[in-house]
């Protein structure tokens, strides 16, 4: 009789033995297969919001791209232009905003507002996007579009310059900037003309500072604001070089002749000096401003 009970416990002793490890071992198997599990569909959901990212990025991009290029392709020229013809004063209305027969001046604030309400309908667009994930294209694109903010608002382009930054007269406070270029668009798209005629027009005068700003632009004169503009034509054939066809391309001669406007070297001193702060010294287009040097 004790053999027997012998025998049966030891064989109790030795289910115990299998079953509990059995049991630990299909415990840790589901618990893998638990992590596995969530590990994936996390993934999974990181693939997915990756690429919806990167797809909105490139639809900014694709939105933007060609009406951007168009306005800085013909802000271009007028710079170009200018800079043969400033001499002539063509610039200076005396404040006769509202003369139609002021067609160079009218146009010129109208390419410069263009270009700028465009930056301005992007700025609107990306904040909403993870800029993280962004491929290197996107961000140069990126780059360029808050560096042509900073070039035309920031004082620090005047560094080591006298200049009194509290009032808007050779640069633009980032928030007004924003606005006079908010005036001129609607539905993502830029005013005509006309509509332009009519805010020069209009008594509230919505972009009366972007009007002062152009008033009398010549090189020759004792401000700062010829060198801001120049500066940022600069950035504007670095952008075509980089994001134009082969048409838009600027030579180095050209990005020189360009520089050679400035009348104050420190100007493309600090410019340089910022490009590599705006991450855009990456770029091919923005490499041809470190370049440059001025006789």
């Amino acid at each position: 009789m004790n053999t027997l009970f012998l025998f049966l416990q030891s064989l109790s002793d030795a289910r115990t033995n299998i079953l509990l490890p059995a049991l630990i071992s299909l415990t840790i198997s589901a618990l893998i297969s638990w992590t596995i599990s969530r590990s994936n569909v996390r993934h999974k959901a990181e693939i997915d919001y990756e690429y919806e990212q990167k797809r909105a990025l490139r639809n900014l991009q694709g939105e933007f791209y060609g009406r951007i290029v168009l306005a800085a392709t013909d802000l271009n020229h007028r710079l170009f232009n200018l800079y043969e013809n400033q001499t002539k004063k063509w610039l200076c209305v005396d404040g006769n905003y509202k003369a139609k027969d002021n067609y160079y001046f009218r146009t010129l604030v109208y390419r410069f507002l263009n270009f700028y309400s465009h930056i301005r309908m992007t700025e609107k667009k990306a904040i909403l996007l993870d800029v993280r994930i962004a491929s290197p294209s996107d961000h140069i694109f990126l780059n360029y579009m808050a560096a042509f903010k900073w070039v035309m608002t920031d004082v620090k382009l005047f560094e080591d310059l006298d200049y009194d930054s509290n009032n808007e007269t050779d640069h633009f406070f980032s928030d007004n900037l924003r606005r006079y270029c908010d005036y001129c668009s609607s539905n993502s798209q830029f005013i005509s003309m006309d509509k332009l005629d009519d805010l020069i027009e209009n008594p509230e005068e919505r972009i009366l500072p972007i009007c002062h700003f152009f008033d009398d632009l010549r090189r020759n004169e004792d401000r700062l604001r010829w060198d801001r503009l120049v500066a940022m034509h600069l950035l504007l054939v670095a952008f075509l070089n980089d994001f134009g066809t082969k048409r838009h391309r600027t030579t180095q001669e050209q990005f020189r002749k360009i520089s050679n406007q400035m009348e104050h070297k420190e100007i493309l001193r600090n410019l340089k000096a910022w490009i590599k702060k705006l991450d855009l010294h990456k770029s091919k287009g923005a490499r041809e401003i470190l370049k440059t040097k001025p006789n």
